[in-house]
């Protein structure tokens, strides 16, 4: 009888061992096993360092529209391709935006923010902006609700705002701490 719960403990000890060893390679992977990609643009003085490797991002400069000089959108490689086969509706997916709109007056980062349509502050429930820094810039982050939760961060750099924004269904995505990640090693230079 000894002999044979030392057995089933053995079994049980390998089951879950087994189980924790097939669930830490499906939680998120760790930084040393990310691929990262730079995407720059020296003519507007800015690049980029996002996720590429594992399910990273597919950049996509858009034509400017809206008073931007300049814009990108940023997918999820997967929900690009389920862009482009015409799998989402009017909402479109997830992503991660920056436009690059002319600042002429050199307007602080809060006072563009609300002076301009194009920052979508209007949608922004509680009206608050919280200041922050990106590339060691000071910079004005604030949320806005439109077909999506969103977060925006101006930053004046150059006599333009840069303006990142995230849209998601919720706070929690993934793509939320992709954003954080892009705003941490954005350089502005």
């Amino acid at each position: 009888m000894e002999h044979k719960n030392t057995a089933l403990g053995v079994v049980a000890l390998a089951l879950f061992v087994a189980a924790a060893l097939w669930y830490s390679g499906r939680s998120a992977p760790s930084e040393d096993r990310v691929q990262r990609a730079l995407f720059e643009n020296s003519a507007l003085y800015f690049t980029l360092n996002y996720r590429q490797e594992p399910n990273g991002y597919v950049i996509i400069p858009r034509p400017a529209s809206g008073g931007a000089q300049y814009v990108l959108n940023m997918f999820l490689y997967a929900d690009y391709q389920a862009l482009q086969a015409k799998k989402y509706g009017q909402e479109g997916p997830p992503m991660i935006a920056l436009g690059i709109y002319p600042n002429p007056k050199n307007q602080l980062p809060w006072d563009w923010v609300k002076t301009n349509s194009s920052s979508n502050y209007a949608l922004s429930g509680d009206k608050k902006v919280i200041p922050e820094s990106v590339s060691g810039k000071p910079a004005a982050s604030y949320r806005w609700s439109g077909l999506y939760e969103s977060q925006s961060v101006a930053v004046s750099h150059r006599g333009r705002i840069y303006l990142f924004s995230v849209s998601s269904p919720t706070s929690e995505d993934q793509i939320r701490k992709d954003f954080e990640d892009l705003l941490d090693r954005a350089k502005l230079e």
